[in-house]
């Protein structure tokens, strides 16, 4: 029979041809598929082998029930139990339980509304129903117009390991090819007959049969999509026309179901000796599978260059193929001269290499991972500390084929780290404070009341002499243990809203005054209204203790500055910063030209008694002291120095008068009187401080009864409640403290008069003062005329009845 296209002999020619080219174009089609399947398994046996959970969701909806789970990793599955059947398709928001908080996930919430990327840690559970702590970094992944259209989130299990930075790993079992080779459906198209040949393939791929002849407009054409249809058929239209010896393209092919599949057609076409073209021989493949791999492999592409962490793949010889943009960022080197070289030499120092080196890399050619903390070297020359986390890749066969290796900045951790254990240590050495303070007070006390009874009763000069040495000397002690407490604990102060400006100047003048003429002082300020609410004396010291550091910084003369400017403080900084508070600041800057600080003096710069200067040479409470002050004021200092470009404070003071909690008024001295006989009760469980203060108040006129804890001064009230006119109650003793004693003595009489005592300061028990109506406060160490004046300002401040008003007896109700 002969073949409707010529004479056996054109047929036998057309037929060898037709079997080379489906040969040919189907070895190419192979070529091209391998090329990509071979892309796709590396990008994806990397992503599967990471240590860290990946999730892929889809941009929208924000609202219930939220954005769906589009692809999760082999970590995921092995973290939380859920396989990726499971997830795929529902909303992360399935892993969250009753104790997951509100916070980060409004965090997470309004940085994927504003298409940002978002750190933030959250407490999920597994599928078995643990809790599992997540730390996770979600960025944001746009198509070609500049759409979002999808989240990366890295999450690491920071439930066992929160101080090391998460690695990712590699497993090699976790994906496997998503797209399969496919049988070309071959056909031949003879166009001057319109008539068209399929292969068997074409009933494989399509579902439709293979009857031998039809035409291709009725065959081939309406199965086109009809988006594609137009487009397709002018191709074909063009590249018969203008003598192009083949044709190509890819649309959307109608499976014999309904469902469209993505083909790629190629046909080559043979011409007659004039150049027309008489028939076409090709193939159709199915590139469904292939194009959504594609895709595919493009979202994992964009997702791991869209990794904050460092990534790089390498070759067995240690040889970089590919490195996300995190790495480039970190690491100095472009994408350009990261490919192709040594990993040594963009992430080792050149101390690092040698032993260790070897030992890294011999694990590698092992197949295990290796981990650790290195020293790192940018392409300036500048160093980091990193953890690196090198894994080995395998292929399907187990063959190992490459490495990757995933990098974390320390930098920022470790800084962290250093700030909180400075901070931890400053509250244990201020508490030591407080209690040595509170000792040494109660030693001072007796002295300081001591000479001024001696005084009065001395007239010979040089005893009068001697009397004033100790005075000097009690009074030094006293100023030491106040810069102590104010380390400590804090003073209390009158706090009023300040003008930041005023406050410079007062300081400028004083420097210009009393600093050498080798020291050149700049006030900057951008000229703006600059208010804090503090105490005025305390935000003077704080700047001049400052001020005083930077000029023993300059012995030789340089410049020194001081600054003004407005801040608000975020969620951003405070994390960069622990010690700062979110808020509105006023900011004074005091910066030198000096020597600068090494790392390790600025660890313990604020530590009390800590000083550089040479022996007698300062106390080491000056910077301690400001450092008590600010935080005392709900603020904090900020200190930047290098050794030989000098140093910086940046002291952040409230702007904002609602931020300081309100301070207890302060008791006003009172001209010092001399008593009518009143008797006063003075309760201390110092011996010392109760004969001294017996010794002062009897000279002065008053009668006094004693008690060395509260439940002895109870007693006492007790018995006689209706003649002591004022109790010295001091607030640090044994069997019961200062102010349960009060709250019994008022249960006694409600109108007894109390004088808080104690060596810690009044701001340590003000709240239980004020609940209890107690206004006065006697801070030790106090001289006679000091007790003596707060005693008479008390007895001043109400009249108590006395006499014919006995107190009622112990658990009598209050009148």
């Amino acid at each position: 029979m002969t073949h409707p296209g010529g004479s056996p002999e054109d047929r036998d020619a057309l037929v060898q041809t037709h079997d080379t080219t489906r040969d040919t174009t189907r070895d190419t089609t192979r070529d091209t598929t391998r090329d990509r399947s071979a892309q796709l398994r590396l990008l994806e046996r990397a992503l599967s082998a990471l240590r860290d959970i990946v999730v892929v969701t889809e941009a929208a909806p924000f609202e219930e029930p939220g954005p769906r789970i589009v692809y999760v990793n082999e970590a995921f599955e092995r973290r939380l139990g859920y396989t990726a059947r499971e997830a795929i398709g529902r909303s992360p928001r399935f892993l969250q339980g009753p104790a997951t908080e509100r916070a980060p996930l409004d965090q997470i919430r309004e940085a994927l509304a504003a298409q940002q990327p978002v750190r933030a840690e959250v407490l999920n559970y597994t599928k078995q129903g643990e809790i599992i702590h997540l730390e996770l970094d979600i960025v944001p992944i746009f198509d070609e117009r500049g759409a979002c259209t999808h989240f990366v989130s890295i999450e690491r299990n920071v439930s066992e390991r929160r101080t090391a930075e998460a690695a990712l790993r590699l497993s090699e079992e976790r994906f496997r090819l998503l797209s399969r080779v496919t049988n070309d459906a071959v056909w031949e198209w003879d166009i001057e007959r319109d008539v068209v040949w399929w292969g068997e393939g074409f009933d494989e791929l399509f579902g439709a049969g293979t009857e031998d002849v039809h035409t291709l407009h009725a065959r081939w054409a309406p199965r086109i999509h009809a988006d594609d249809r137009e487009a397709v058929l002018a191709s074909v239209e063009l590249a018969l026309s203008r003598s192009d010896p083949a044709w190509h393209a890819e649309y959307r092919f109608r499976h014999e179901s309904g469902e469209y599949r993505w083909v790629n057609s190629r046909g080559y076409i043979l011409r007659a000796a004039d150049g027309r073209a008489v028939r076409v021989i090709g193939a159709m493949s199915d590139i469904t599978a292939s194009r959504e791999d594609a895709e595919r492999l493009a979202l994992l592409a964009t997702a791991l260059d869209a990794v904050a962490s460092p990534i790089a793949i390498m070759h067995l010889d240690a040889r970089v193929r590919w490195v996300n943009r995190a790495f480039t960022e970190l690491s100095g080197y472009s994408w350009d001269e990261a490919v192709g070289a040594h990993i040594a030499s963009l992430l080792l120092t050149p101390s690092a290499l040698g032993t260790p080196y070897d030992e890294l890399w011999a694990t590698l050619l092992r197949g295990e991972t290796w981990s650790g903390a290195i020293t790192s070297e940018r392409k300036d020359g500048s160093e980091y500390p990193a953890q690196v986390t090198i894994t080995p890749v395998r292929d399907t066969d187990g063959v190992l084929r490459h490495f990757v290796a995933l990098a974390h900045d320390l930098t920022a951790a470790r800084q962290r780290e250093a700030d909180m254990l400075r901070t931890q240590r400053a509250e244990s050495i201020g508490t030591l404070a407080s209690g040595i303070a509170h000792d040494l007070n109660n030693v001072l006390s007796p002295i300081m009341m001591s000479v001024d009874f001696l005084r009065a009763t001395e007239t010979d000069a040089d005893r009068l002499e001697t009397i004033e040495q100790m005075e000097l000397s009690a009074r030094r002690g006293a100023g030491l243990l106040r810069q102590l407490l104010l380390f400590a604990r804090g003073m209390d102060g009158q706090r009023v809203v300040l003008d930041a400006r005023e406050c410079v100047d007062e300081i400028a003048t004083m420097v210009r005054n009393a600093f050498p003429r080798n020291i050149t002082l700049t006030v900057e300020t951008d000229g703006g209204e600059h208010t804090l609410v503090a105490d005025a004396t305390q935000v003077h010291q704080v700047l001049m203790n400052l001020c005083v550091n930077a000029r023993d910084a300059m012995p030789e003369g340089g410049k020194l500055t001081l600054g003004i400017e407005s801040r608000t403080v975020d969620e951003v900084f405070v994390q960069m910063f622990p010690l700062a508070s979110p808020g509105r600041f006023t900011v004074f800057r005091v910066s030198d030209t000096g020597s600068g600080m090494t790392a390790e003096v600025q660890a313990r710069l604020f530590e009390p008694f800590f000083t550089t200067k040479a022996l007698n040479g300062g106390t080491g409470l000056g910077l301690s002291t400001a450092f008590a002050i600010v935080r005392n004021h709900a603020g904090f200092i900020r200190l930047e120095s290098r050794i030989g470009q000098g140093t910086t404070f940046s002291v952040f003071f409230p702007a904002d008068a609602q931020s300081i909690a309100p301070k207890a008024p302060s008791s006003t001295s009172a001209p010092t009187a001399l008593g009518h006989g009143e008797l006063v009760l003075v309760v201390d469980d110092e011996a010392p401080i109760r004969t001294i203060a017996t010794k002062a108040l009897e000279s002065a006129g008053y009668r006094v009864v004693t008690a060395e804890n509260g439940a002895d001064a109870v007693a006492q009230y007790a018995k006689l409640g209706h003649d002591i006119a004022v109790v010295l109650l001091d607030m640090v003793m044994p069997i019961l403290d200062g102010p349960s004693t009060i709250l019994a003595l008022k249960a006694l009489d409600p109108t007894v008069r109390v004088i808080a005592s104690s060596g810690e300061g009044s701001s340590s028990y003000m709240p239980q003062l004020e609940s209890a109506g107690v206004t006065h406060f006697a801070q030790k160490p106090y001289t006679a005329h000091s007790l003596l004046a707060t005693i008479a300002e008390c007895l001043q401040s109400e009249q108590k009845p006395t006499g014919n008003n006995p107190a009622p007896p112990p658990g009598a109700p209050a009148a």
